[in-house]
């Protein structure tokens, strides 16, 4: 992995400043910002409280029969109740499109944010599908070419995306930093319930 392959990647193990904060604690929601954020280690005191830069996003896109119906849908959450939140259906019959197109909408989302405010500026996209992560961590950066050196499904849709997350991560000159999470579908268990709300998935399925 080299230097611009690790820029795209957050795993709180390695973070030094979120490393030594437990499981339980490394996430909450900022009421007043109305956003989930990471949370660190005062300098000083150690007590552990919201790292002030930081925005968490949970991303999910789903695609389920339902009464031999194909529904697809996606959601973002930023938190219980939060106004960024958002949800919607897909046309095409593809769980991998509704995963991009929560991309592609949280984007959008961060775009609003950092015109609003000059106070969250490093953004954690989590998701549980590891294409996607390595679609956005790696293929992109070799052109949306695989570890095998082959081009990989999806291109169209993610290229895009990443060329529009580069313009903010290093040329916007507004220190926006967006990274990755990969986490574990139970980790991402709300953004989900709301994926399957937009789509009319039940819970079972």
């Amino acid at each position: 992995m080299n230097n611009m392959e690790e820029h795209w990647i957050f795993n709180p193990k390695e973070s030094e400043r979120h490393r030594d904060v437990d499981e339980s604690k490394l996430i909450a929601y900022n009421e007043e910002l109305q956003i989930s954020q990471l949370q660190a280690p005062h300098w000083s005191t150690k007590n552990i409280e919201f790292d002030p830069l930081t925005a968490v996003i949970h991303i999910k896109g789903i695609c389920k029969h339902v009464n031999l119906q194909p529904k697809v849908s996606w959601a973002v959450y930023f938190g219980p109740n939060s106004p960024y939140n958002s949800q919607g259906t897909t046309n095409e019959v593809d769980s991998m499109v509704a995963e991009f197109d929560a991309l592609s909408h949280a984007v959008d989302t961060i775009r609003r944010i950092t015109r609003m405010t000059n106070t969250i500026r490093h953004f954690t996209i989590a998701t549980d599908s590891k294409y996607l992560y390595t679609a956005m961590t790696f293929w992109a950066g070799h052109g949306g070419i695989n570890f095998a050196g082959k081009p990989v499904l999806y291109a169209g849709k993610f290229l895009p995306i990443h060329n529009e997350l580069y313009f903010l991560n290093f040329a916007s000159c507004a220190d926006i930093k967006v990274k990755f999470w990969l986490v574990k579908p139970e980790k991402n268990q709300e953004a989900d319930a709301i994926a399957r709300e937009a789509g009319g998935i039940p819970k079972d399925l």
